[in-house]
């Protein structure tokens, strides 16, 4: 009965990045919805970075670990750990494919 508790956690948490990813993905390429596309910001570093042209979200700080659970904080965290070739994808579909490749990939690796 564990193993199956454990793949259901697993599947929840495809299910859960997959949403928050394309939602993410939708908000920085076509600008929508307006009031969510105000709270994401690109990471804009002071000097020239190797991480300049990432496509990295700026992380805002949290006080609390209950507000790390939030909205504005756990769309830039799982943003930000996407590899780049992901989050650089030119089409919807295409993100989609690759997004759902990786998740798989990192949840079952044996």
């Amino acid at each position: 009965m564990n193993n199956v508790k454990l793949l259901f956690h697993h599947l929840y948490y495809i299910y859960t990045t997959f949403k928050l990813a394309t939602l993410t993905y939708k908000i920085l390429r076509d600008n929508q919805p307006d009031y969510l596309s105000e709270l994401l910001s690109f990471y804009q570093p002071e000097r020239d970075l190797r991480s300049s042209g990432q496509g990295l979200l700026t992380v805002k700080r949290t006080r609390t670990v209950l507000a790390t659970r939030g909205f504005k904080h756990s769309f830039v965290s799982i943003w930000n750990s996407l590899p780049v070739d992901i989050r650089n994808s030119d089409t919807l579909f295409g993100f989609r494919r690759r997004l759902k490749t990786f998740l798989f990939q990192s949840a079952f690796a044996t």
